[in-house]
Parts: C-alpha cells; sequence; structure tokens
C-alpha cells in the first residue's frame, strides 16, 4: 500500500510541477549569468572584441570602447564589414519591440555587434545593453537573451 501510495504521489507531484512552470512566448530564453566581479581586465580607451570583455568595458566604463562606430558612422566613411579594419557597428537604439527585455520608465536599450560573427556581413552575435546598466548577450539574431549584468 505505501509503495502504491508513493507512486500515486511523484505522479500527482510531477503533473503540479508541469502545470506550474512559467513559459516564455516562441520559447524565448532570457537566462540569467550575472558576472559578479571583474573578472577581465579592460582599459579606458584600449579596443575590445571579445563579448566578455566588451560586457565588462560597458559595464565599467557605461559606454562602448572606441573601436565601436553607429551604422550612421559607419554609412558616413564608408565602411563595410569586408573592411576588417578593426572597427566594429555599436551604440545605436535598441526597440525591444518584441517586449522580451524588461521594460522600464526612461530605460533606453542599445546594441553592439560582437565582431566574432562577422563574415561577409554583421552576423547573429549582439550585445543589447542598457542606460541603467543591464547587458544582455544573444548568438541568434535576439530570439535568446543571456543576461550578463
Amino acid at each position: 500500500m505505501l509503495k502504491r501510495f508513493s507512486y500515486i504521489f511523484m505522479i500527482f507531484l510531477l503533473l503540479f510541477t508541469i502545470g506550474c512552470t512559467v513559459s516564455l512566448p516562441n520559447d524565448v530564453i532570457v537566462e540569467e549569468n550575472e558576472i559578479t566581479s571583474s573578472e577581465f581586465d579592460v582599459v579606458e580607451g584600449e579596443n575590445y572584441y571579445d563579448v566578455e570583455e566588451v560586457a565588462e568595458y560597458i559595464h565599467v566604463y557605461k559606454e562602448l570602447p572606441p573601436n565601436y562606430i553607429t551604422k550612421s558612422e559607419a554609412n558616413k566613411i564608408g565602411w563595410s564589414v569586408k573592411d576588417n579594419d578593426g572597427l566594429v557597428i555599436g551604440g545605436d537604439k535598441f526597440g525591444n519591440r518584441e517586449g522580451i527585455l524588461p521594460d522600464k520608465e526612461g530605460r533606453q536599450y542599445y546594441e553592439a555587434d560582437i565582431s566574432a560573427g562577422y563574415t561577409t556581413h554583421r552576423g547573429p552575435l549582439r550585445l543589447v545593453y542598457s542606460n541603467d546598466g543591464l547587458i544582455y548577450y544573444t548568438e541568434d539574431h535576439y530570439e535568446n537573451y543571456l543576461q550578463l549584468y
């Protein structure tokens, strides 16, 4: 009898757990992976390309490294990914139109490419960061996000 009761209880617990889970629309994943201390030594005014270092630079200095230019600046100088001269696109406003990232009065998001994703085009790797300190990484062009800060 105890064995049967334990079996029924486990089935009930499993069904209850499945029924109480929260799912995001379109299987969107927003994971938290906050970096709690300075794991990288970033120096103000230096160029950075790696996701962790660029995120740390934004976190510490509240701006992108100097090797980042906006899409508008790139157009003015005729730059393209194929030039591969060390410049990276970043600093343009990100609309969060899908509403996946947390919204707050006065919060503005910006996007920055991660040049490791560059081939003959800009690729899918991006940081999305806010004016109030949130920093997310997406490696699938805004489908899923990993919170870094």
